[in-house]
């Protein structure tokens, strides 16, 4: 949802009739016009014409100027016989190639064509974290719409790369091999020089004392992504474009469970090698902070029991300061007493029987009537 969001938000990703259809297969061609809407923008993307590069992407197919524009940057290269399969699924691998020439990653100088393109884009992406959040992808699968978004989201908060000079390729038997160029080195600004260079990532060189630019700050001047905390207290980010907040997302914990846990169980979880006291434990509990509650030192063995059936418990842990945050939220049961439909001067809205603090009146998307028993959350 972050990723879909975000890029929605600066104009990548457009959906059909209000959906996204997250879980359908990204196609080549699909892909080519993501690539052209984050380097163009949508108008001057929209702008480009088609020229016959590949036999089987016609002029006036609806791709062809994305496809093509792609072909002319180094962003794709075809599959061979002058063909592009523009309807072909595409994997991560193949779309993490893309994602590194929008970086700024030549194509012949890293080897990302020839024998052993897989393993050099392979390395690349690793570098560059472009599966981050995407534990269960392998780099030869087949991707879906919503693993692309978070691949490129992946990408606006990596660092972009140039060259001092890049060089050629010779083929030798069949194997492509580059000659003569530098090697990448990170495009770095100082706040004098840019002051939206720490919008995205605030990764400072040590050599020069200059800050990384990131993907994201390199396009989008105005998007800009923050530390905060969620409703709840868990640690969050916020995404903002110019002063709106595009919305803030938890990140993921370490840990989560949803019935009764045993500390002994969270040490062994988080494989630490030693105990943490219970003055750097961190409690909250439907956002509110009862640190002053949670006595327990996180041990190993230990047999006190957390949580429970209803609770989601969430463990963030900080290894420079060895500390933990511990975050409860609990599920309750209410019955709506009234239900209103959405008004020239009111969105719809319900009220409910709720646990006491919870409030009682609360907008709403969805469709309820009086006597419905429910599930909610809520935060203090």
């Amino acid at each position: 949802k972050e990723a879909v969001d975000v890029l929605s938000a600066v104009g990548v990703f457009e959906g059909s009739d209000g959906k996204f259809d997250p879980k359908a297969n990204l196609t080549r061609e699909q892909a080519a016009k993501l690539v052209a809407y984050l380097q163009l923008g949508q108008k001057s993307a929209d702008a480009l014409v088609g020229g016959n590069k590949f036999t089987d992407v016609a002029a006036n197919r609806w791709s062809a100027g994305y496809v093509d524009y792609c072909a002319t940057t180094g962003v794709v290269a075809g599959i061979g016989n002058g063909q592009f399969n523009p309807t072909g699924s595409l994997t991560a691998l193949q779309f993490g190639k893309m994602l590194l020439v929008c970086l700024g990653y030549d194509a012949d100088s890293e080897g990302l064509t020839g024998a052993d393109w897989q393993i050099n884009t392979s390395k690349l992406m690793t570098s560059a974290k472009l599966l981050k959040g995407l534990d269960s992808v392998k780099a030869t699968d087949v991707i879906t719409r919503e693993q692309a978004a978070q691949m490129m989201l992946n990408a606006l908060k990596a660092p972009t790369v140039e060259y001092d000079t890049k060089g050629s390729t010779i083929t030798i038997n069949g194997a492509v091999i580059g000659i003569g160029g530098s090697k990448a080195t990170y495009v770095t600004a100082t706040v004098a020089e840019d002051s939206t260079v720490k919008n995205i990532g605030k990764t400072q060189l040590t050599n020069s004392n200059e800050y990384t630019v990131e993907l994201g700050e390199k396009l989008y001047k105005d998007l800009k992504k923050n530390s905060t905390t969620d409703a709840f207290e868990r640690p969050a980010t916020e995404w903002m474009l110019k002063a709106k907040s595009i919305g803030t997302y938890a990140d993921a914990a370490d840990l989560s469970y949803t019935a009764t846990v045993e500390i002994g169980t969270i040490y062994s979880d988080l494989g630490l090698s030693k105990g943490i006291d219970d003055s750097k434990v961190t409690y909250y509990e439907d956002g509110r902070n009862l640190s002053s509650s949670w006595t327990q030192d996180i041990v190993k063995g230990s047999k006190v029991e957390k949580g429970g059936n209803g609770t989601l418990l969430e463990v963030y842990y900080n290894d420079d300061a060895e500390s933990l945050t511990v975050i409860a939220i609990n599920t309750y049961v209410g019955k709506i007493t009234a239900s209103y439909k959405a008004s020239t001067t009111k969105d719809a809205y319900v009220t409910f029987t709720a646990k006491t603090g919870a409030g009682s009146s609360y907008e709403t998307d969805d469709s309820y009537s009086k006597d419905d028993i429910v599930l909610y959350t809520y935060s203090g």
